[in-house]
């Protein structure tokens, strides 16, 4: 009853203040509403551009810690001369031979290209093991093959591979003779040492390969039971390699990727 009382010659003014005034409230908050959105669509924004490139950096390390061990040959003197700068960019890593058998023994062969290809992986900073196939026929055999491989062997090499594909003879254990060349290698060299076979002969010889820091296993039809790095196949190619190479592909890669630390 008040207000109506005294403002009644002042009605057409009155009103004229009051929008006025109501105008400029309403301004008010929807510069005040506006800034608020703003400000929150800005947080919003730099949330998920950080929720965005959080994994983006993520997945980058995961992709550069799983190719360390993605892609490798291994390769020997039947692959003639290598170009190693040009295989180098196609290649994670290289095992390369170094020898069969034991110097005074039947059969006994030094690969004529170890030192090559050994240089050519270092050259190009291509980290590599070297492996050697057995050929020993007792414990002591077993024993001097790995003295003469260890030898042999490049000082550069990362890991050791004892080569396991064939029985030289028919006497004795062939597990025995495994675990000869093992222990004998472990007192040379702290390297990590790894089992190469397939995994037929591997099964029907008993094999322990939990002896080994990690295996290796061949088999061309379908990815192995049981292995650490697969080779799966024979007939690979390679830039800067002629001819068909020895593929293989990390199964486990925590454990290859120790082997190349």
């Amino acid at each position: 009853m008040f207000w109506w009382h005294t403002i009644p010659r002042c009605d057409s003014q009155s009103k004229s203040v009051i929008s006025r005034r109501s105008f400029i409230f309403m301004t008010l908050s929807i510069r005040t509403t506006l800034t608020t959105v703003a400000a929150a669509f800005t947080l919003t924004s730099v949330s998920l551009v950080s929720q965005t490139k959080a994994p983006q950096t993520n997945v980058a390390a995961s992709a550069k810690a799983d190719v360390a061990t993605k892609r490798i040959a291994d390769v020997s003197e039947f692959q003639g001369d290598i170009n190693w700068k040009e295989a180098s960019k196609h290649l994670d890593a290289v095992i390369t031979r170094v020898q069969a058998g034991n110097p005074g023994d039947d059969g006994y062969h030094y690969d004529t290209k170890a030192k090559t290809n050994a240089q050519g992986a270092k050259s190009n900073h291509l980290s590599f093991g070297q492996y050697e196939y057995s050929q020993f026929t007792s414990v002591k055999d077993a024993q001097n093959e790995a003295k003469s491989f260890y030898q042999h062997s490049d000082k550069s090499a990362k890991f050791l591979v004892l080569d396991n594909e064939t029985r030289a003879t028919s006497d004795g254990s062939e597990s025995d003779y495994v675990k000869a060349w093992v222990k004998q290698m472990k007192k040379l060299t702290n390297k990590p040492l790894v089992y190469y076979s397939s995994e037929n002969f591997a099964k029907e010889n008993n094999i322990d390969t939990s002896q080994f820091s990690g295996s290796w296993i061949a088999n061309y039809s379908s990815k192995p039971e049981k292995t650490d790095l697969w080779q799966y196949s024979q007939s690979g190619s390679v830039k800067g390699i002629d001819g068909d190479v020895d593929m293989d592909t990390a199964v486990n890669n925590k454990t290859v990727a120790s082997w190349l630390d």
